[in-house]
């Protein structure tokens, strides 16, 4: 496992808007998914989950 930085950010005041904020974060992982089908992360492109929540063997190995 490596260590990446996270960027946060809080607002004191704002509120989630489910409909709009569900949507963008489904937008966003669909993206991330789009983009290591595509080879875009380092690796061999398999992010570890299968559909459904399975794990595959590699993944489940290193927990």
């Amino acid at each position: 496992m490596t260590q990446v930085a996270v960027r946060w950010a809080h607002s004191e005041g704002t509120r989630i808007n489910p409909l709009i904020d569900g949507a963008r974060m489904f937008q966003e992982m669909v993206r991330i998914r789009w983009c290591d089908l595509d080879g875009k992360y380092e690796g061999d492109g398999a992010i570890g989950a299968r559909p459904g929540g399975a794990l595959s063997e590699e993944a489940a190995s290193e927990v």
